[in-house]
């Protein structure tokens, strides 16, 4: 049977060691130490074992060994170290929503502003592809994370390969996840309240909603009943009329179909049509403005629509629209400002950053139309 016997640490390992931990705390570049004989006497042992011992250290390069002239500190050179943008999302393909493109350009701007270097790690996954998801800009983090001082991510999962092994290293986090420390994100529910307060306001009366999220491509009935009751509940408070036909889930916005396959589908599902409908993902609308044509519906007159979308984008709208405005910037300072108080060693916050959607009216200017109808909840 093979045995393994756990021995003392030879005297020559003892001062190995004890020199290495003195260089690793204390040792300045070019620093001169002590000479042998003071080594030797110092730790108690004869010449011939400083010497060795010394003669290891220099292999490990931590000390330069001068004929003539003695021992010197040699530290190595500090690591550059940058902060990680991740998304295993495919940035560069074209049915990305803009947000994502706009608000990594925006924090790498704002990074880079305040001295670190940055580099973005993507991902290879596609919206609306059948391939599994990708890891593959995670695995390259996890190669780099010797030379990362933080990370940002979006569009993710806490349970990513790459976490636990950067959080053993102490790297600081900032994601959509509150469950994995400092996060920004939106208030989903609110912003649906914000666009049936929209609709009633514009005195519509019969309500419907196309939401992102779902366990399925294809639009389908809404499952999440949280949402589906604070809908509902909602809209009867302002006096909407809804159906449960009228209430669809789509579980990717970025396929090309999808806008339009929810609508068809919603404007198909009863004779009784509605007049104000809510669209939570602007990746929606382009498929929707393709379905008002083809169902030949008049819009504004006979549906108007209230819609989350990103602030500047550049998305055409050949339609009157009720935008749930996002801003893409304000994500962005809201990321780097938790990232370097974390880079700072400040605590991060108990609560997520939460920040609002705003209600831009058709016809209203940037400037004087919009109008806050939540508030930013910050720790």
């Amino acid at each position: 049977m093979n045995a393994r016997i756990c021995r003392p640490a030879s005297t020559l390992e003892r001062v190995v060691q004890a020199l290495r931990e003195e260089l690793r705390l204390n040792g300045r570049d070019g620093e001169r130490l002590d000479a042998i004989t003071r080594l030797s006497d110092r730790f108690g042992v004869s010449t011939n074992t400083v010497r060795s011992a010394l003669t290891i250290l220099q292999q490990e390069g931590l000390v330069e060994l001068r004929h003539g002239s003695g021992t010197y500190v040699r530290q190595p050179p500090p690591v550059d170290k940058h902060v990680a943008l991740l998304a295993e999302i495919d940035l560069l393909h074209p049915t990305v929503s803009y947000f994502f493109r706009e608000m990594f350009r925006r924090l790498r701007g704002l990074l880079m502003a305040a001295g670190h270097d940055v580099r973005l790690y993507s991902g290879t996954s596609i919206p609306g592809s059948n391939e599994p998801y990708s890891t593959v800009a995670g695995r390259h983090l996890v190669a780099d994370l010797d030379r990362v001082s933080a990370v940002a991510a979006f569009l993710m999962m806490p349970n990513e390969p790459w976490i636990a092994p950067a959080r053993s290293k102490g790297i600081p986090i900032v994601s959509n996840v509150p469950e994995l420390g400092p996060a920004v994100g939106s208030d989903r529910e609110e912003m649906i309240r914000q666009g049936l307060r929209a609709l009633a306001q514009s005195g519509r009366r019969q309500v419907a909603l196309i939401n992102w999220g779902g366990t399925r491509l294809a639009p389908a009935p809404l499952q999440d009943r949280s949402l589906l009751d604070l809908f509902t509940r909602t809209a009867a408070g302002l006096g909407l009329a809804t159906k449960p036909e009228w209430v669809l889930a789509v579980g990717d916005p970025g396929v090309a179909s999808a806008g339009w396959e929810a609508f068809r589908d919603l404007w198909r599902a009863s004779p009784a049509k509605p007049d104000g409908l809510v669209v939570t993902d602007d990746l929606l609308l382009p498929g929707i403005f393709d379905a008002l044509h083809s169902c030949g519906v008049r819009v504004p007159d006979a549906l108007l629509i209230a819609s989350h979308f990103n602030e500047g984008s550049p998305l055409p709208l050949p339609y009157p629209l009720i935008k749930l405005e996002y801003s893409p910037a304000e994500h962005a300072r809201a990321m780097a400002d938790l990232l370097l108080a974390a880079l700072r060693g400040e605590p991060a916050p108990a609560t997520p950053v939460v920040l609002p959607h705003r209600v831009v009216l058709p016809g209203e200017t940037m400037a004087a139309g919009r109008h806050r109808v939540a508030r930013a909840s910050r720790p």
